[in-house]
């Protein structure tokens, strides 16, 4: 047997998502202005669709261990460790981007599986209805050693709702510190 803890909105108080600002190396809350009057001194909720986008691309994802090389470890969080309740439509969150430290930067390799993780990751999104689409496009920067992608979030009437930047640099991966410029 399993429980879920859901928030329930009622008149005198919806729930607000907080939001992850992300400074280049990490994310973080941010505390709210006197300017938010839903939230004045709480927790910064402005930017729901973006920290949605962080959470599930940079959330790792388990793998199933055949996807493991040899000395490879698993990766996931710790809500990995419940089970999921397929039959109402709960799966598992985060994206399986940290398989790409694993490899080498590679012009056609590297943007298809990104992309596949990143469809795969923005799923719940589309399943909640919160997104009508989600697009994709790369560009891999093999003099730089980097690999640039953007995530497009659409609604229902075909309007972009939520775009954001990304680049995976593989100097920092190895745990060279490379600013990103």
């Amino acid at each position: 047997m399993s429980i879920r803890i859901i928030p329930l909105q009622t008149k005198e108080h919806t729930p607000l998502v907080p939001d992850i600002v992300w400074d280049g190396r990490c994310g973080d809350y941010r505390r709210a202005g006197a300017d938010e009057p839903a939230n004045p001194f709480g927790l910064q909720s402005r930017q729901q669709l973006a920290t949605a986008v962080l959470i599930c691309l940079q959330t790792d994802r388990a793998v199933e261990p055949e996807a493991l090389r040899d000395g490879d470890e698993q990766r996931g969080w710790a809500g990995d460790a419940f089970d999921l309740d397929a039959e109402s439509g709960e799966r598992p969150l985060g994206s399986r981007l940290w398989q790409l430290r694993r490899s080498v930067l590679d012009p056609i390799e590297t943007p298809r599986f990104a992309e596949y993780a990143c469809h795969e990751a923005l799923q719940t999104l589309i399943d909640q209805e919160a997104v009508a689409k989600v697009g994709f496009s790369s560009r891999v920067l093999m003099d730089e050693n980097r690999f640039e992608f953007t995530v497009d979030l659409f609604g229902r009437d075909g309007r972009i709702l939520h775009q954001q930047h990304f680049a995976i640099l593989w100097d920092n991966l190895n745990g060279i510190d490379h600013p990103l410029s």
